[in-house]
């Protein structure tokens, strides 16, 4: 439900299951857009869940339920059944109280189906047994990891979305990135130098609307027990049903209303866009940034860290550092290539 708005005064809300709350914290904003997978796993009433991600929507309720979350590169599982926005950018992955967990339920997911095209290469280039480069803080040792800062506290296209960031905030990140007292070597900063262009740009955006309406359409075509079949059928039962599909927390559908009026996947908009994106998230994004300083991997923290690797379709995870006073969870995140 989050991919309906701008306007959005609550993550967790949908017209099926209402609003859901942070289990730290009472009635704190879970953050979105897996946010009850997040919950779920938090209070132990699973051991791990699936969650979709096209940009943050694994990371950032992960990072509010202090729990471990892994969007992987796309193509490594498959979406197929799974309501789409963007198959550019769409990832499943799974949600757990540890890396361990996660890695497992990686194992088990992955692999190629015909019915998600981007998993048809799959077997060329991804190592099927994850487990294996499980090594505790020892896996630290030699590692070379880059800090990225700019944009990340500050989303430039949303603005200060996620309120004032403390200095506690700050410090707990600072203190908790000091990996090098496990033998890693550090680079800090190690700053995305396209950062500002991904975030103040439209190109992100415009794919996902473009996407969404031919996507959206063929999931509803395997539907069988829905009249439903297209996103224009969608927007006209929302304003149908005003009282079930809308509230307080999800006041309208602008976003649904501009992908309606993109123009399909032959318009020299949308090629654009998709160009930008790769070049933004890729050669100039992760790519450019790992070969300048010849890192393993970046380290980000902060509620807008997903971004570069959303439109790159590149890995990324987000794992606990600890909690503030006021009990919310701050996370870090760590990006890096393909598989």
């Amino acid at each position: 439900s989050n991919f309906r708005s701008f306007n959005v005064t609550r993550n967790g809300w949908s017209p099926r299951d209402g609003a859901g709350s942070s289990a730290y914290v009472e009635n704190e904003d879970p953050c979105g857009s897996s946010s009850g997978y997040a919950v779920t796993t938090s209070v132990g009433l699973c051991a791990a869940t699936l969650g979709e991600e096209t940009d943050g929507g694994i990371m950032c309720p992960s990072g509010y339920a202090s729990v471990v979350g892994l969007k992987p590169t796309v193509g490594s599982t498959s979406r197929a059944g799974v309501i789409p926005i963007s198959h550019s950018f769409d990832s499943i992955g799974p949600i757990g109280k540890t890396v361990r967990d996660v890695a497992l339920v990686l194992e088990a997911i992955q692999g190629i189906d015909p019915r998600d095209k981007a998993t048809l290469d799959l077997d060329a280039v991804r190592p099927h047994n994850y487990t294996q480069f499980f090594m505790g803080t020892k896996g630290f040792k030699h590692m070379l990891l880059g800090v990225v800062r700019r944009g990340i506290f500050y989303n430039y296209r949303y603005g200060n979305i996620y309120g004032n960031i403390s200095q506690e905030q700050i410090d707990s990140a600072n203190d908790a990135i000091k990996l090098k007292y496990y033998g890693a070597h550090i680079h800090n900063p190690a700053d995305i130098e396209s950062i500002d262009e991904i975030q103040q740009g439209d190109a992100e955006y415009l794919v996902e609307l473009t996407e969404f309406k031919q996507n959206i359409a063929n999931y509803l075509s395997e539907l069988h027990h829905t009249k439903l079949r297209t996103l224009a059928n969608l927007i006209h039962y929302n304003n149908k049903h005003k009282a079930l599909e809308f509230s307080e927390y999800m006041p309208d559908q602008i976003v649904f209303e501009d992908a309606q009026n993109t123009t399909g996947y032959n318009s020299l908009e949308y090629q654009a866009a998709l160009a930008t994106c790769l070049r933004l998230g890729r050669t100039q994004g992760i790519d450019r940034t790992l070969e300048k300083y010849n890192l393993d991997a970046l380290i980000m923290t902060g509620d807008s860290a997903p971004s570069a690797a959303a439109i790159a379709g590149y890995p990324i995870m987000s794992v606990p550092l600890g909690y503030l006073t006021e009990n919310n969870g701050i996370n870090k995140t760590i990006a890096g290539t393909p598989y």
